[in-house]
């Protein structure tokens, strides 16, 4: 009887040994899976900010090349329009000056009196 009672107390603590190892690697498989998702957490925004700056990058330098090639256009109809003038250099008073219909109307024969009040940029 003895014997049975010392075989039950092992058989008992062996279980118990069994319970603490599948606990700690139960712990051990969460603690690596939060880790990994921590990682994939970091690097979706690292993602995100290499693309945010790539973006950023990518508008600067197409509203640069917009407002270049503006300037350009700019620069051509100006020549276009005053062909004794030379590239990229405008004539006096004439970059930021606007003209309204009434104005213009005014230096056109048959026109005179009619009142349109639309701009027009050079």
């Amino acid at each position: 009887k003895r014997m049975d009672k010392e075989e039950n107390v092992s058989r008992i603590l062996a279980i118990q040994e069994v319970k603490r190892q599948m606990i700690t690697q139960k712990m051990e498989e969460d603690a690596a899976r939060a880790e990994q998702v921590r990682r994939q957490k970091e690097e979706l925004i690292e993602m995100r900010r290499r693309l945010r700056d790539r973006m950023s990058f990518e508008k600067e330098r197409m509203m640069k090349e917009f407002e270049k090639s503006k300037k350009k256009k700019m620069n051509s109809l100006r020549t276009s329009q005053n062909p004794n003038q030379e590239d990229g250099e405008a004539l006096e008073g004439e970059e930021n000056r606007a003209h309204t219909h009434e104005e213009l109307n005014d230096k056109e024969p048959g026109h005179e009196g009619v009142k349109q009040e639309t701009e027009v940029q050079d």
